[in-house]
């Protein structure tokens, strides 16, 4: 339990990081430069702030501008518009919540998409319908979900891997349904160190695992 609320703890830290407000003159500068027309008021970094914000809350464009009020008593930085904050939020790209991780699990299970019984299914269907198939990557040491991709259920674990890391792990747990050689050669060019495969729980460390 006290791991897991540690979890909470820094994954909020992580949310509203706002080191970077202490430099917004000189990346508002930067970002002005060369620019045709009005200038920013402030830089794409505070606007990922409230990116990261309306994310993880549901928080309306008018709940952003009030934060950027208390930003701007607090910190001094300029106040804009619920109308501003809409534009540059949907014309930038949205940020990664989160800082990478180096050490995730990843896994993949198939649901119902649909509340048709089997026995109708197995006598009308010619073939099964209403499945579709969750992968997922967590953060092993955040306790937390990662990445989430949904797919076809007839999809291969494996063909969903490289959606479901960063690049910078240095540790993947996952089963043998992702005991490949292409797996294990995007890993080494990522600089991941080992993987744990399957129910055993042994290492299998990435060089050794391409030279076997």
């Amino acid at each position: 339990m006290a791991l897991y609320n540690e979890s909470l703890v820094r994954r909020m830290k992580d949310i509203l990081d706002l080191g970077d407000t202490g430099t917004y003159r000189h990346d508002l500068k930067y970002q002005n430069r060369g620019k045709n027309g009005r200038p920013f008021i402030l830089p794409d970094k505070i606007i990922e702030i409230l990116s990261r914000i309306r994310g993880v809350f549901n928080a309306s464009f008018r709940s952003l501008e009030s934060y950027m009020r208390i930003f701007q008593e607090i910190l001094g930085i300029p106040g804009i518009s619920y109308a501003s904050i809409f534009r540059r939020i949907r014309r930038n790209k949205v940020p990664e919540i989160m800082n990478p991780s180096s050490s995730v699990a990843v896994d993949s299970t198939g649901f119902k998409s649909t509340m048709r019984g089997n026995c109708i299914s197995n006598k009308w269907a010619k073939e099964r319908k209403g499945w579709i198939k969750l992968h997922v990557s967590a953060d092993t040491e955040r306790i937390m979900s990662y990445r989430i991709f949904i797919t076809r259920e007839n999809s291969h674990d494996a063909t969903q891997f490289g959606k479901l890391i960063t690049g910078s792990e240095h540790r993947v747990f996952a089963d043998k349904a992702y005991d490949s050689r292409s797996i294990f050669n995007l890993l080494r060019n990522n600089g991941s160190a080992s993987m744990n495969m399957g129910r055993d729980g042994q290492w299998r460390y990435i060089s050794q695992a391409l030279s076997g």
